[in-house]
């Protein structure tokens, strides 16, 4: 993955459904080991992944291991809205096709 962020947040584990602790990495804005918590604005500078103009983005995210189930590599998707981090949502341990740069546009 490089460099990355980490977005810090409780989460229900996709695969046991117990409330986790999880460290989310992933790669939007300044790409520097940021840690972030939900409600954080994004940092921007470089070396940097995205566009700070962008309204809303959902940008792919990896985390684990689950310290209820042990369940490692955990999908999610990290919702960004006006560079702020929104919504964290756990999608399992794999994903579909994503966007080679990590993250797409939403449209309203």
């Amino acid at each position: 993955m490089g460099t990355f962020n980490e977005l810090v947040t409780d989460a229900a584990c996709p695969l046991c459904g117990r409330l986790s602790s999880f460290s989310v990495q992933f790669r939007y804005g300044q790409v520097w080991q940021h840690v972030y918590r939900l409600g954080d604005e994004v940092i921007w500078g470089d070396p940097s992944v995205g566009n700070p103009s962008l309204p809303r983005v959902l940008v792919e995210g990896i985390a684990g291991p689950c310290v209820a189930c042990g369940a490692d590599f955990i999908e999610f998707d990290v919702l960004i809205a006006d560079n702020k981090l929104l919504e964290v949502r756990p999608l399992g341990v794999e994903r579909e096709a994503f966007a080679p740069e990590g993250y797409v546009v939403l449209r309203d």
